[in-house]
């Protein structure tokens, strides 16, 4: 029975947090590991966590000052810690502000038992402005595209699950960095050989929001950047 590894990261998001944490609580697969990373500030990431019954978690809380933040991408940083650590059969990647679907983990873990040759894949994506946890099933449904060799900026970190490593590729670490930190990552995984394949049903919510990573890069180290993000 395979054990998946969910590294979870986390900045300042005291509700959608807990929708996050939700969507892990409530899977139907109960054989995995939470990974928590989380940088937040403003609210105790321990609370939010004890509100729910895990098989195994971990939490590596961090302080850090708004030009440590700036410094370096922390969830490149992160991610790496998480991946050093991981003993999980399968990795995947949670962002606080999106969930899985509650047979995601299931559906994932019966793949890689069937394809034993296959080392990656992906679930499909779908997106919601609503705040509470809704499961759409239309939208990004991009299993239909079949197996995918260049996933960079095609593929969200969220939605994807690969067999473990070892060594383990490296997320980019550099804040500054031109290409999004999921890109790379994917891209170093293709590089070495290995095809992104599709798994028939739908992975993640990926909320559609003013404050998600892409538009708020710019704004770790600002008063803005470093309040709550919800």
């Amino acid at each position: 029975m395979l054990k998946i590894t969910c590294i979870l990261t986390s900045y300042n998001r005291p509700r959608m947090i807990r929708q996050a944490l939700k969507s892990v609580a409530d899977q139907t697969y109960k054989n995995y590991e939470l990974l928590i990373f989380d940088d937040s500030n403003a609210f105790k990431i321990w609370d939010a966590v004890a509100e729910f019954q895990f098989p195994s978690v971990q939490i590596h809380h961090t302080n850090l000052t708004a030009e440590e933040r700036r410094a370096r991408g922390r969830l490149g940083v992160n991610c790496n810690i998480g991946l050093h650590i991981a003993q999980g059969d399968l990795i995947c990647f949670l962002c606080d502000d999106d969930y899985y679907y509650p047979d995601w983990f299931y559906k994932a873990a019966w793949f890689f038992e069937s394809n034993h040759d296959k080392r990656v894949a992906f679930g499909a994506l779908s997106y919601s402005k609503s705040e509470d946890m809704v499961f759409p099933i239309h939208g990004f449904g991009i299993w239909h595209e079949g197996v995918v060799v260049d996933p960079a900026n095609r593929l969200d970190h969220n939605q994807v699950i690969h067999r473990r490593f070892d060594p383990a590729f490296r997320w980019p670490e550099d804040f500054h960095s031109s290409v999004s930190p999921d890109a790379s990552y994917f891209s170093a995984i293709a590089a070495a050989g290995h095809n992104f394949h599709p798994i028939q049903t739908y992975a993640v919510v990926k909320r559609q929001h003013s404050k998600n990573l892409q538009n708020t890069l710019e704004e770790i180290g600002t008063p803005q950047g470093e309040s709550v993000r919800e």
